[in-house]
């Protein structure tokens, strides 16, 4: 029985530090992706003052579509050529506030995949695993990663007078909106199950 209930508790003990862990990574990438947005934010801002400013700054993924808000390579030299490469400082301005708003999107939408994440994590802890605030909050999550799905989809932009314009598949984006709302059916059958439980009790 003494070892039976040693191991019960070592068992909550590595739950309680793994929530704890999670919580903690989850509330770091938070501030990161916040940290990100400010200087998306002062990056548009200092573009309107110096445009010439970013003219060793690079698109490297050049309009492509995919979740997120690419990629950027700065030199720190003249590159030996500009062929086939996509400047910042090259963009007009309706390609810049679209891929401002784009990026802008992503990072609202991780925001607040995160904040629902950090919901789940911080019921759980509390032993309310199965109630409906988590339910909302997985089929939430479902809604952005669907809605992120859509924007990933597609991605355009101006560049020397030329329309490039892609479209893909976001497979795994669409993933993570099945397995969020996966869950939430399943978290659904829990609360039911508890409930008749109780009444059982």
């Amino acid at each position: 029985m003494f070892n039976i209930k040693y191991i019960i508790f070592g068992i909550k003990i590595k739950k309680n530090m793994f929530l704890k862990t999670s919580l903690i990574l989850t509330k770091v990438v938070l501030i990161i992706t916040i940290a990100i947005a400010l200087v998306l934010i002062t990056g548009i801002i200092y573009w309107h003052i110096s445009p010439n400013s970013y003219d060793l700054v690079e698109l490297t993924h050049q309009f492509k579509a995919e979740y997120g808000i690419g990629d950027i390579q700065v030199h720190l030299n003249a590159p030996s050529t500009r062929v086939d490469k996509v400047f910042i400082s090259e963009l007009n301005a309706g390609t810049m506030y679209w891929l401002f708003f784009r990026a802008m999107f992503f990072i609202g939408i991780n925001l607040l995949i995160l904040l629902k994440i950090v919901g789940i994590l911080r019921s759980i802890r509390t032993i309310r695993t199965f109630y409906d605030t988590n339910i909302r909050n997985l089929k939430s999550i479902g809604f952005y990663a669907a809605i992120a799905a859509v924007m990933s989809s597609f991605n355009f932009g101006l560049w020397r007078s030329e329309w490039q314009v892609n479209f893909t598949i976001p497979w795994a984006v669409i993933m993570v909106s099945v397995i969020a709302f996966v869950l939430a059916e399943v978290f659904t059958e829990g609360k039911q199950l508890l409930e008749d439980k109780n009444m059982i009790i």
